[in-house]
């Protein structure tokens, strides 16, 4: 079944888990996996799954010739029941179309992963015109000087 010594949950399980806990609440991804599945897996144990899951950033294969860079805020929940919640920027980029990586609060990592691939001239830059966003693209590739 591929289940590796020691563990309780198959991959699928373990995959579906991280998918609920992605797009919503720890609290609701244990009642969703509970509703689809009829498997109970508790939401301390979803959230433990997202920590532990070491995440590594893809590298282009190819000459990188494009990329779209977008922002936001995310509002995150306080530890303790009844402090205020809280937001957090992040930013995320898409690199020729298939390759993902997001970053909260850490503009310096997302330009360093995409100057750590191979660019192309010409290189496509596409964003939505944000000040915030445009400050990234200009820390892309080498400085041009025009003549």
């Amino acid at each position: 079944m591929g289940i590796e010594p020691y563990t309780r949950h198959s991959p699928l399980l373990e995959k579906c888990c991280l998918l609920l806990s992605a797009n919503e609440s720890y609290q609701n991804a244990e009642n969703d996996l509970l509703l689809l599945t009829g498997l109970k897996v508790g939401h301390s144990t979803h959230q433990r799954k997202v920590i532990e899951k070491e995440l590594t950033l893809p590298d282009v294969k190819q000459g990188l010739s494009e990329m779209s860079v977008d922002g936001g805020s995310i509002r995150l929940r306080a530890e303790k029941k009844g402090e205020k919640s809280y937001w957090k920027e992040y930013k995320t980029a898409r690199l020729q179309g298939i390759y993902y990586g997001a970053f909260f609060q850490d503009n310096l990592s997302l330009t360093d992963w995409i100057n750590s691939q191979k660019l192309t001239k010409p290189f496509y830059c596409l964003g939505d015109g944000h000040d915030g966003i445009w400050n990234i693209t200009a820390e892309i590739g080498e400085q041009q000087h025009l003549c």
